[in-house]
């Protein structure tokens, strides 16, 4: 790592130790950014929180370091409020630069941007310190007004860490969760959920953090009738582990875009794309109001039975689910669901260590319609 540093703030871990955990093309180009804003802005101070380096100045964060697929994403909290063309991001106040070479870092540009991101958080702590106080509380996170419900993204992720347990990360590794994460049971988000409600912008604050249970919880929280086509292409460029698949999908199949995603989704190769889409199929049939004509469904039952010995592991799971949901629509599709999976056989799903099970489709269905009738 340069020589170039910042101050840490006590108690918090050093950002060389993140840079650790990166492979070393990621770790080159961070090791690099690091050194520009040690160089740029040489009274800021890092603490590692939230998994990543959050870079410090006056008292409010003004910069952060993400490992992020290939790349680093360069970012600003309030990046929003800086006028910047190399700026990307969609919320009220986070925005980020992609740098997937050390070629593609701009020191003067990007020192530019840390100046002036600097200069915000000047002016909030000139003001008096009880407004200061109010603007820190209120921007530093999201740079959003305040929200009825009182939550910020920085309080959410503090009260986040509280509720985390060592057991449940244990559990939610089983499961294929990487960190980071605090390890939030879903009856705590529920609870959060109920406090917040419906908030969108800090869906996508939240979500952006990277954190398993900041994620879980944006997926809860987040408004259907907000999102864009190419957000949605964001989240799930995203996906890493099957249950996050299940809750995406189910979300984006409240959108207007849920059948033109499930439609390109489910011919997707890679496993975690191509098991979203089988859940949307699947949430599309159990939504009576989709007016989707039962042929779509038959022609979807179709596709199962011939690739889904042949798909990956959790897409299997997920077609498996959607053959059930078919089934559930209505009489007409319930006998063609039970042929076609009786023609299946046994869907064979590798669980690894957890106790999940993968349901038998016919005497699922059969349930099902029994408890309708």
């Amino acid at each position: 790592m340069s020589k170039a540093t910042v101050k840490l703030i006590d108690g918090e871990a050093s950002a060389a130790s993140y840079f650790k955990t990166l492979a070393k093309p990621q770790r080159e180009i961070a090791e690099a950014l690091h050194a520009l804003i040690a160089r740029t802005l040489p009274k800021a101070k890092v603490r590692v929180k939230w998994g990543y380096p959050w870079y410090e100045l006056n008292g409010e964060i003004v910069a952060y370091l993400a490992g992020v697929a290939k790349r680093i994403n360069f970012g600003f909290p309030r990046g929003a409020e800086l006028d910047s063309d190399l700026l990307e991001g969609t919320g009220k106040g986070m925005r980020h630069v992609k740098v997937a070479s050390l070629g593609e870092i701009q020191p003067r540009k990007f020192a530019l941007l840390l100046k002036e991101a600097a200069k915000l958080s000047n002016k909030v702590n000139a003001k008096p310190a009880e407004s200061a106080a109010k603007t820190t509380r209120s921007k530093e996170a999201s740079g959003s007004p305040n929200r009825s419900h009182g939550w910020t993204f920085e309080t959410l992720m503090a009260e986040m860490k509280k509720l985390g347990t060592a057991q449940a990360v244990k559990i939610y590794k089983r499961h294929g969760i990487s960190d980071p994460m605090f390890g939030v049971s879903f009856a705590e988000l529920n609870k959060l959920k109920k406090k917040i409600k419906v908030d969108h912008a800090l869906a996508q604050e939240l979500w952006a953090s990277k954190n398993a249970d900041a994620r879980n919880l944006a997926m809860m929280i987040a408004d259907p009738d907000q999102f864009s086509a190419s957000e949605i292409d964001r989240w799930v460029k995203d996906l890493g582990n099957y249950g996050v698949c299940m809750m995406l999908g189910d979300l984006i199949g409240k959108t207007k875009f849920a059948h033109s995603k499930a439609e390109t989704w489910i011919k997707s190769k890679d496993e975690w794309i191509s098991q979203t889409g089988w859940t949307i199929v699947g949430g599309l049939a159990l939504n009576l109001k989709s007016g989707l004509p039962d042929s779509y469904f038959e022609d979807r039952l179709k596709i199962i039975e011939k690739e889904i010995h042949s798909a990956k592991n959790y897409t299997r799971y997920a077609m498996n689910n959607a053959v059930i949901c078919i089934g559930g629509r209505n009489e007409k599709l319930c006998r063609l669901a039970v042929a076609t999976a009786k023609r299946i056989g046994k869907v064979n799903v590798d669980h690894g260590e957890t106790n999940c099970k993968t349901p038998e489709a016919v005497s699922y269905i059969e349930k099902m319609w029994a408890r309708k009738r």
